[in-house]
């Protein structure tokens, strides 16, 4: 997944080996935050940089989509954002260039899941369960053609890239959750025990 962002907090937190960043990607057709993990070490002076309102480009890998608890120090508000690792990040260098010129530069490139069908609803969107650092991580996925999926199939599909977006899901209990949710351009069933000729 590569994004333009902006930065929300002044800091960037260090989490055992590595340095976390709060975003707010531009550019999609909701508001979305995400916390950004770094793959690779970076000078700290680099990850200095990355205060409040720094607009940067990142790229983070779509298998290590999960969520995330944060909890405001000051109001004690509790807010679930999505997680990824980042695989790398770079200052946007133009301050005047807009988001759709940046993005034209990226050109497009799927992203993919494996997941496991646990609803289909009356839209064709049906919500896919991942395993993620051994948690299960729910992503709501619409299908052109919702025909031949069925729940408990289990599924790799490709999504837009800047499809990504979130739906809020209130449990059994009235708790609310964000679950990421993407546009699929193509899907494959995936079928165990059978083998090729």
């Amino acid at each position: 997944m590569k994004y333009i962002g902006t930065v929300v907090t002044d800091t960037t937190e260090a989490r055992k080996d590595r340095a976390e960043t709060l975003i707010h990607i531009e550019g999609l057709k909701k508001p979305l935050q995400i916390v950004v993990s770094w793959t690779s070490q970076r000078a700290p002076e680099a990850l200095e940089e990355l205060t409040a309102g720094t607009r940067i480009i990142f790229a983070a890998r779509e298998h290590t989509l999960s969520q995330r608890t944060l909890v405001d120090e000051d109001t004690g508000a509790v807010s679930i954002v999505l997680f990824a690792t980042g695989v790398f990040y770079d200052l946007v260098g133009d301050p005047d260039a807009t988001v759709e010129d940046l993005y034209a530069g990226f050109g497009t490139q799927d992203l993919e899941f494996t997941g496991t069908v646990a609803d289909i609803d009356e839209r064709g969107t049906a919500t896919v369960v991942m395993q993620r650092h051994g948690t299960i991580q729910p992503l709501m996925a619409t299908f052109k053609d919702s025909a031949g999926i069925e729940t408990d199939a289990e599924l790799v599909f490709k999504a837009a890239e800047r499809s990504l977006s979130w739906r809020t899901v209130l449990d059994d209990a009235g708790r609310r959750s964000i679950v990421p949710a993407v546009t699929a351009t193509s899907v494959t069933p995936v079928l165990r025990g059978v083998t090729g000729t």
